[in-house]
């Protein structure tokens, strides 16, 4: 991403931060195709209360597990699964285990 342009994203306010990355990086289209109206996704996107939502829970897990790598890490009734739980056949013994 050009610097100068993320410079410029990082100054918005932050109602309009998300749509702006979106834009940028092609993922409204990405939703469009899929049926997602440009309306709705930057209502999505735009939702501050959500956007407040989501930063106080990443806060919250970093805080509290700060070995949480996000994207493909997970927690399980409050325990992080090891970091080789990368497909669904060591996932899904976790997830029964959890429910029982």
């Amino acid at each position: 991403m050009p610097q100068d342009r993320l410079a410029e994203i990082q100054n918005l306010p932050p109602n309009q931060v998300f749509v702006e990355m979106a834009k940028l990086l092609g993922l409204q289209d990405w939703a469009a195709a899929r049926g997602v109206p440009l309306a709705r996704s930057n209502r999505c996107l735009s939702d501050e209360a959500m956007i407040n939502r989501e930063v106080q829970l990443t806060s919250d897990v970093s805080n509290q597990y700060p070995d949480f790598a996000g994207t493909r890490a997970f927690i399980v009734n409050g325990t992080m699964l090891a970091r080789d739980v990368t497909s669904w056949e060591k996932l899904e013994p976790a997830l029964k285990d959890a429910l029982n």
